[in-house]
């Protein structure tokens, strides 16, 4: 009898520590998937930020080439806005391509135009949580 319950004992101490460990992957995986998401997040908003600012300063050189010479200026401006394109859809592709082969499954955009979107998305949501704690604060 002593023998049975050892052996009992043991193996529910073997499924215990089973059971934690899985458990304890799984948690691990999903807190990782979190971080990997905010992650992504923040890049699409430095690419975002990028992206704004690199418009902002082709537009200041367009608009001064436009005042010197129209006609090179509206060549200059047909090859910044090609090159602007190419590195827009070779800069989502090398993000997407970069993101951890285990968290794909979390990657809502495939494309520049889905990225877009969910970068807006991602406006919208803080700033709704900005202005819902300044109603809290106030």
């Amino acid at each position: 009898m002593d023998e049975k319950l050892l052996l009992v004992a043991f193996l529910g101490f073997c499924a215990g520590y089973l059971f934690r460990i899985i458990i304890g992957s799984y948690k691990i995986f999903m807190e990782m998937g979190f971080f990997v998401d905010a992650c992504a997040d923040d890049c699409l908003k430095l690419i975002g930020e990028t992206v704004y600012k690199t418009s902002y300063a082709e537009q200041l050189c367009y608009n001064v080439l436009k005042e010197l010479d129209l006609e090179g200026s509206k060549l200059l401006k047909i090859q910044m806005e090609q090159q602007f394109e190419e590195w827009k859809i070779e800069t989502i592709n090398a993000f997407i391509k970069s993101y951890p082969k285990h968290y794909t499954w979390q990657l809502q955009y495939r494309n520049w135009d889905e990225a877009m979107a969910k970068l807006t998305h991602i406006y919208k949501r803080e700033k709704l949580i900005d202005e819902n704690s300044d109603q809290r604060l106030g």
